[in-house]
Parts: structure tokens; sequence; C-alpha cells
């Protein structure tokens, strides 16, 4: 990864894993029975849009696929998160990665009840419990903008 800024006012400098890595990585975790997730979940996506969510895809990859960097990977992500969440922001891949990084700790990490409860208020905090009047449109980009546009709340 190369040191870009995306998203909303994330930045990453990070030389821990080749692109080639990260692209065999990221679809590494997709189940072979969601292939959605690939479409909605691309690495140029992340990579452009919100850091934070790749470097918990990565650091969740590496757990299972490249152990010799889990270490590096984790610390990264969540001092990316960590950043994010003191600036205040509330987004949905900012959820995503609280509970991909929940579910990926470190045996010691004793902060998994925080960090759920902090994805859960952040979805009510944008609304998503609010049941929604029609479906979502079927073009990808389309649902992706609408749902993005619902999460670009400020912080209270």
């Amino acid at each position: 990864m190369k040191a870009h800024t995306n998203g909303p006012g994330f930045t990453t400098n990070s030389t821990i894993i080749s692109l080639s890595s990260t692209n065999e990585a990221s679809h590494a975790l997709v189940p072979r029975n969601q292939p959605q997730l690939t479409a909605v979940h691309t690495l140029a996506y992340m990579r452009q849009h919100t850091v934070v969510l790749l470097s918990a895809v990565l650091a969740a990859a590496s757990k299972l696929y490249r152990k010799d960097l889990w270490p590096q990977l984790l610390a990264h992500a969540n001092t990316v998160l960590d950043r994010a969440l003191l600036r205040g922001i509330t987004h949905i891949s900012l959820m995503q990665s609280l509970m991909i990084l929940t579910y990926t700790k470190a045996p010691a990490d004793t902060s998994a009840w925080r960090r759920i409860g902090m994805a859960i208020r952040m979805g009510y905090q944008m609304r998503l419990h609010v049941p929604r009047n029609s479906p979502l449109p079927e073009d990808v980009a389309a649902a992706r903008v609408l749902l993005v546009s619902l999460s670009k709340v400020e912080a209270a």
C-alpha cells in the first residue's frame, strides 16, 4: 500500500504488504457462496474510499493466511480505526471495520464489548434501525451511493 488519503479523512502510509498480496488476501476472505461481496467491496473501491475497512480486511485475512504479518497488520488496522474514531467520524465502513476487528482480535484484547457498542451506536446514529420504505436500487453503484449518503452523519 502507498500513502494516500481516502474516504472521510482516513490516511494511511503502510508498506507492510505488497499490492499483489493485498489483492490475494482481500479475495481470500470472501466466501465462495457470496460473490456479490466482491462486486461491492473490491480492492480498488476500498483503497480509494476507505482505508479503515481495507486495513481491517487485510488484518483479518492475514490472521488466516499470513500469520507472520498478522501482528503488524492488526496494529496498523487498530491505529487507523482509532484515528477515525477519535475524529468522531460516523461511517458504515467504520462499523464494518469495528466488527471485523472484533472478530479477529488478539486473545488478550478486551475491547470486544466496547467495539460492538460503538458499532451499534453508529448504526442508530445513521438510522439503520429504521425500516426502509422502498428496496435498494438493483444497480450496485446506485445502492452504494445511497447507503454511503445515509452513513455520512456528523458526530453528535
